[in-house]
């Protein structure tokens, strides 16, 4: 597999939501940040944004955490992680882009360490994958040509998918996030070395994630 952080970087960074540097074609567990992605992909809209009406990534990742098996519910949350780094590629364009297989494992091999997820991505989340993408053709694009034979077999999602705004898309994201990783009290009075003030900057992960989880901010109140 690709190796992870090499020892000289090159200056192909991209200036992400935390104000950081971030090297797509160079990713370090270390740098990945849970608010950078939840940001990133609930700005970005599916479908290279053929869709009706404005729908996520992030929403797409959310609802994918919930309909895959619960072991497998993280990883569904975060498979398309990378896409906060590369943006949405549609599926008959990625093959055709040089490269971009390889930069796509090499983030997701960064986010599977940086979150402590198995490897390789379980199978369930690629089937979880289909039946996501063929429920939003039906809910969320306007009726056009047959898709193809593979989707014969497919069973959507009995419920219509409704699709919600970048911000109500973030918070969604960020909320399953805190039920699937869940941050306790000891953890929030031990994790961060300094104290962390009410007026910190809110791009701080583990500022965001005390506040959205109701949890005590040392040097504030919740």
């Amino acid at each position: 597999m690709p190796k992870i952080g090499g020892a000289v970087r090159n200056d192909n960074w991209i200036h992400i939501f935390s104000g950081r540097k971030f090297y797509p074609c160079d990713p370090r567990p270390e740098e990945i940040d849970i608010i950078d992605i939840a940001h990133a992909l609930s700005m970005l809209c599916r479908f290279t944004g053929h869709t009706k009406n404005f729908y996520s990534v992030a929403q797409h990742s959310a609802i994918c955490s919930c309909i895959v098996p619960r072991k497998d519910a993280r990883w569904g949350l975060l498979h398309d992680a990378p896409e906060a780094y590369l943006a949405d590629i549609a599926r008959p364009i990625k093959p055709l882009l040089t490269n971009y297989k390889q930069l796509e494992t090499q983030l997701l091999r960064a986010v599977a360490e940086r979150f402590d997820l198995p490897w390789p991505m379980p199978e369930s989340i690629h089937e979880a994958d289909d039946v996501l993408v063929c429920t939003e053709r039906r809910d969320l694009l306007r009726p056009g040509h047959d898709w193809g034979e593979w989707t014969r077999s497919i069973n959507m999602l009995p419920d219509a998918i409704c699709p919600i705004g970048p911000a109500e898309a973030e918070e969604m994201f960020i909320a399953r996030y805190l039920e699937l990783f869940p941050i306790s009290p000891a953890e929030a009075a031990t994790d961060v070395a300094a104290p962390v003030a009410l007026d910190s900057d809110e791009n701080d992960e583990q500022f965001y994630l005390r506040k959205q989880s109701g949890l005590p901010i040392r040097g504030g109140t919740p």
